[in-house]
């Protein structure tokens, strides 16, 4: 069944116009521009939510679900399905394997581990999934990093910086 924006005879309000008007539109968008410290996760380097990308560059955030005081979260201002697109980069480390993975409300989303990258001497970015979620008002977004170096490892910085995007897809 499609869906239906505004419904016969419903009287059009600020609230419905901007609800429609938001969708396809990229409502946050941030980077990390300084080296973040990612604890090793063992020889499965699966992503946890201890190494979460703390965001120190916030680009635009049209619906103010970031905040300072948790830098890790996007935290959704309103209900409504939501694409998460990012992506995490290593410094050089030949060890292991690095993956990024999203978590709402501190739980992994099913389908959210992004492909796994081998180890490399240069820098290595690990692509997360895109993926649509159907977030309530007041549920937070994180993307988190996973790498078995055998010991801590920076995030890259300069053009292979970790980054996020998240667009409003539709309301509910």
């Amino acid at each position: 069944m499609a869906y239906t924006y505004v419904q016969p005879g419903q009287s059009l309000t600020a609230d419905t116009l901007n609800a429609a008007l938001m969708v396809g539109q990229v409502v946050f968008t941030a980077t990390r521009d300084t080296a973040q410290t990612f604890s090793n996760t063992a020889s499965t380097a699966n992503a946890n939510t201890g190494n979460a990308v703390s965001w120190d560059a916030v680009n635009m955030d049209d619906l103010a679900g970031w905040a300072a005081a948790t830098p890790t979260r996007y935290t959704a201002q309103r209900a409504g399905w939501y694409e998460l697109n990012g992506a995490i980069s290593f410094a050089g480390n030949t060890t292991g394997s690095r993956v990024c993975a999203w978590f709402m409300n501190g739980s992994l989303l099913a389908g959210g581990h992004g492909q796994r990258v081998a180890a490399n001497t240069t820098t290595v970015s690990a692509s997360a999934v895109t993926l649509p979620v159907l977030m309530a008002a007041g549920d937070y977004i994180e993307l988190c990093a996973g790498q078995s170096s055998g010991g801590d490892l920076a995030s890259a910085t300069g053009g292979p910086r970790p980054s996020i995007n998240i667009k409003f897809v539709r309301p509910v």
